[in-house]
């Protein structure tokens, strides 16, 4: 189906991008920018540089809640508030029959009904499955505090609209097999599998902005510094790697950085504490990837494919993860990633990385090559292709 225009919802993109959403966004309307006119409506954007010609962008004002929705709103899914009847009628004001609604994450899904009201072809992408993420953790703090049983509620409704909406959409995506798995057993239907893509040549999204280059490091995370996964991960990191990684390392003392925005309370603290260095709410963070040795990604949980992963690769660098940390990008131990789950085993592995420049120089080719061969965006053309000629099955 030949589609006059797309109308791309999301919450906020900026460009630069932030953060792995914004990242997966600008691959996706850059892609699909090269066959049909792209209209963005969104509640926040920032552009230091310009966006591609067929891209346009429109600014939404976010509605003012009322008091019945500001009482209510602890007790609903973050999924179902925030319902915007000005993004609700910019779409109506841009919509045609011929026209493509792009649901980016299940936050914009509260906006399929209207879609199939317009008779839109409608197409949500997952992102990562986000009732899998908020069982876990209610799950996992669940306790005697009414907090933890609203914290569970709330996660239970998000699962039935993340059913719901799936199964509305005409086609739904998700980053990784895995996760398209998790959402086929959930909403009983075909979900796409369309990986996190970046560009291998390291140029797509660097600033001209004439940024300070930061001062080079040892071992770097980059992420989300609020996001439950990272935050989890990091403390274990500090309080559990850090001591053993510091003593397979006397007398030597390595500069460990941590880059992202927003970070958790906690973690100001620790960081502090331990003696890391903070970057926090950088311009960006490729200049800080530029300048480290190792990339090390420590996560306990989460799902889809880490972005930051892909882009250190694209960097060339050397990369130390946990199992989970680069679950769905398929990667073997020693081939471009090295490996490691328990704490004195990462803690090692960080030590030979440090040590051995053969190895580190290995792996940061072999990393290179493989973000080349599997992750470069030009290479998810015939993805986004057949993708697209999905929508004839909903003629």
């Amino acid at each position: 189906m030949t589609f006059s225009k797309i109308i791309f919802i999301t919450e906020c993109l900026h460009f630069p991008p932030l953060g792995g959403g914004q990242i997966r966004d600008f691959f996706m309307l850059k892609l699909l920018s090269e066959h049909h006119p792209i209209e963005v409506l969104t509640f926040d954007s920032q552009q230091a540089e310009p966006l591609p010609k067929q891209i346009s962008v429109e600014v939404v004002a976010r509605d003012k809640p009322s008091l019945v929705k500001k009482i209510l709103s602890p007790f609903r899914s973050y999924i179902m508030n925030g319902y915007s009847q000005n993004l609700a009628k910019a779409i109506q004001n841009k919509a045609t029959v011929t026209t493509l609604l792009w649901a980016s994450r299940l936050t914009m899904g509260k906006y399929i009904h209207l879609g199939k009201r317009l008779g839109l072809k409608i197409l949500l992408d997952e992102h990562n499955v986000e009732s899998d993420l908020l069982l876990k953790s209610a799950w996992k703090y669940l306790g005697f505090k009414p907090s933890s049983w609203l914290h569970l509620v709330t996660a239970l409704q998000t699962r039935c609209l993340e059913r719901h909406f799936c199964q509305l959409a005409h086609q739904v995506t998700a980053t990784s097999t895995v996760d398209a798995q998790l959402l086929s057993q959930l909403s009983e239907r075909l979900v796409y599998s369309l990986p996190n893509c970046i560009d291998s040549l390291g140029t797509s999204l660097l600033p001209t902005l004439k940024n300070p280059t930061p001062e080079s490091s040892d071992f770097l995370f980059v992420g989300s510094l609020n996001y439950e996964p990272n935050v989890e991960g990091l403390h274990w990191f500090i309080q559990e790697v850090l001591p053993l990684l510091r003593n397979l390392l006397l007398p030597h003392s390595p500069k460990i950085s941590l880059v992202g925005f927003h970070p958790h309370p906690s973690l100001i603290q620790l960081t502090k504490k331990n003696n890391l260095t903070l970057h926090a709410n950088p311009i960006h963070i490729r200049p800080f990837l530029q300048s480290t040795q190792v990339l090390f990604v420590p996560l306990l949980s989460g799902s889809g494919t880490r972005i930051k992963i892909l882009e250190g690769m694209s960097f060339g660098k050397a990369i130390i993860s946990t199992t989970k940390g680069q679950e769905g990008l398929n990667l073997t131990h020693g081939q471009g990633i090295w490996i490691a789950d328990s704490a004195l085993e990462f803690a090692k592995g960080m030590k030979t990385l440090w040590n051995d420049l053969k190895l580190r120089k290995n792996l940061e080719t072999q990393a290179k090559l493989i973000s080349q061969e599997n992750y470069d965006w030009r290479k998810m053309r015939p993805k986004i292709k057949i993708l697209l000629q999905g929508f004839k099955n909903h003629l």
